[in-house]
């Protein structure tokens, strides 16, 4: 059997610190609309996800990538460890209700004001949490130590951007959710994942590399993924990007006019 998947990332940044998603952005996701399907959606329906799944997933790449398991890539110094986040994906769902593979403009939360975003289309129902991270965590074999140490512009950051997103340092937080429709007489698989902090300031690290992982883990580690620090380590995820730089350098609109917003179509 013939799976398509088409996968698009991009992280959208907003700076803001109020809870009314409205006052968050006015195009925001959830600002005054409804959570429900698009009227174009055919025969839809939201799929059950296996959310520790999700996090175990995106956790043991997490932990592969921080102890050094990839050649190519130096260990982290302090990569957190992911747990499920109810709002994010509550945000997610309204982004796979619209059943079309298109990015949210804006969709942060009060905790979470640079919020980052992989989606992805599957053909399958089955296994469709492994499969997506699958898929986006595939784009480490175009990552190199150089884009690690300082996120790449949107014509180089695009190709490896789902996998970046996965593996930044600070992110210790995802919600996902998924939508199955019809569409061209096929079932299709619709699965957006929210993240605590997005990868798409430019001159950023990814993560911070050390010769040896966890050694700027200040709660210790976790017992289940050594690599990675505890859930009870702190991140600063409100204030890692200078809002005045951020202002000046009008970076969201940066973001919206420059990074490519068409999926990328694999078989296999």
């Amino acid at each position: 059997m013939k799976l398509l998947f088409a996968i698009l990332s991009v992280s959208i940044l907003i700076v803001t610190g109020v809870k009314d998603y409205c006052r968050l952005c006015p195009d925001h996701v959830a600002c005054n609309k409804k959570n429900e399907f698009a009227s174009k959606c055919v025969n839809p329906k939201m799929v059950e996800l296996n959310k520790g799944l999700f996090v175990d997933e995106h956790n043991k790449k997490r932990n592969l990538v921080a102890g050094g398991g990839v050649a190519k890539l130096k260990p982290a110094c302090r990569m957190a460890t992911m747990t499920w986040d109810d709002e994010l994906a509550f945000l997610a769902s309204y982004n796979v209700k619209q059943c079309d593979m298109k990015h949210d403009t804006c969709y942060p939360t009060e905790k979470f004001p640079h919020s980052g975003q992989n989606l992805a289309l599957h053909s399958d129902k089955n296994n469709i949490e492994q499969a997506a991270v699958n898929m986006w965590y595939g784009e480490v074999k175009t990552c190199e130590q150089q884009d690690i140490d300082s996120f790449p512009e949107w014509n180089r950051g695009f190709h490896i951007g789902h996998f970046t997103v996965m593996v930044r340092q600070e992110n210790n937080h995802l919600g996902c959710a998924a939508a199955e429709y019809d569409s061209n007489g096929y079932r299709q698989y619709l699965i957006a994942c929210n993240y605590a902090s997005t990868n798409m300031m430019g001159g950023f690290p990814v993560y911070n590399s050390c010769s040896k992982a966890t050694t700027g883990c200040k709660s210790g580690t976790n017992s289940q993924y050594p690599n990675l620090c505890s859930t009870s380590e702190m991140y600063k995820l409100n204030g890692w990007i200078n809002n005045e730089l951020f202002r000046k350098e009008n970076v969201f609109e940066n973001v919206l006019s420059g990074w490519p917003q068409n999926g990328i179509s694999y078989e296999c």
